[in-house]
This record gives structure tokens, sequence and C-alpha cells, in this order.
């Protein structure tokens, strides 16, 4: 991942469920980067993905997350979210 601060792990998701995790993807700081794909089915080639949630990278094993792991994305309401 080009000019990330620190490894990711990559949690794949379609309908709702986790189709593939990518653990411990390195920073990449120069082009070109290796591309990530999930690869469920383990044949090499993309499955289609509704969506990637990246967490730094360990955080899918300590938070036990699996593959079939239900998942819900829900849209924030931006005019009211504080930060710290």
């Amino acid at each position: 991942m080009l000019n990330t601060l620190a490894p990711l792990d990559l949690v794949f998701v379609r309908d709702g469920q986790v189709l593939d995790i990518v653990a411990a993807v390195p920073v990449c700081r120069s082009l070109p980067c290796p591309s990530y794909w999930a690869d469920a089915d383990g044949n090499g080639r993309a499955d289609f993905a509704d969506g990637v949630v990246e967490i730094g990278a360990g955080e899918a094993a300590r938070l036990g997350i699996k593959l079939g792991d239900p998942v819900a994305i829900e849209d924030v309401d931006h005019e009211n979210v504080s930060l710290p």
C-alpha cells in the first residue's frame, strides 16, 4: 500500500460476510506497488468483493476475525461526528 504509515490487514467483504483476509500487507515506498485482492477459493484469481476494510496489521487475528464472519458497514452521519 503506497505510503501508508504502517502495515495493514485487508479484510475483504462480500454480501455482508468476510470473504478473505490478507494479513500484514507491507508498506510500499515507491511505485510500482504489489496488488492485493480476495482469493477465497485459492485459485490465484481475484474474487469479486463489495469492499475492503483496512485495519492495522495483526488486528484481524487479535480481534478473532474469521472467514464467513458477518459484517455490517453502515453510513456515518458526518454532521454529528465529534473527533477527539
